[in-house]
């Protein structure tokens, strides 16, 4: 499994630990990598952030068959009203991305 760090419009890596490890060794790779080619994950990974770019790395994963599962911390993917986001949501339900956000108690 390979993650995805898919964080935002702007270049943004979260405070997790090992992160810059894993990106340096190629465990973990950034949202706009993936979109671009220039890096490969494998059938199943783990994306962090579901805004709009954590979003279409997403759906364009899971139209090559890949298993995915978003990860959010806040609320990105109930605020998504883009007009080119509009539908995403249910493009991902029915490419059987899963999707777990915080719980808040």
């Amino acid at each position: 499994m390979r993650l995805i760090v898919a964080t935002g419009a702007w270049h943004c890596i979260p405070d997790i630990p090992g992160i810059q490890v894993a990106l340096k060794n190629g465990s973990a790779v950034t949202g706009i990598d993936v979109l671009l080619g220039k890096k490969e994950v494998g059938q199943s990974v783990v994306i962090i952030g579901a805004g709009m770019v954590g979003c279409e790395v997403a759906l364009f994963l899971a139209q090559q068959r890949k298993h995915v599962t978003m990860v959010e911390l806040f609320t990105a993917m109930r605020d998504i009203y883009w007009i080119n986001a509009l539908d995403i949501k249910d493009k991902l339900r029915a490419c059987h991305v899963k999707y777990w956000k915080r719980q808040c108690g």
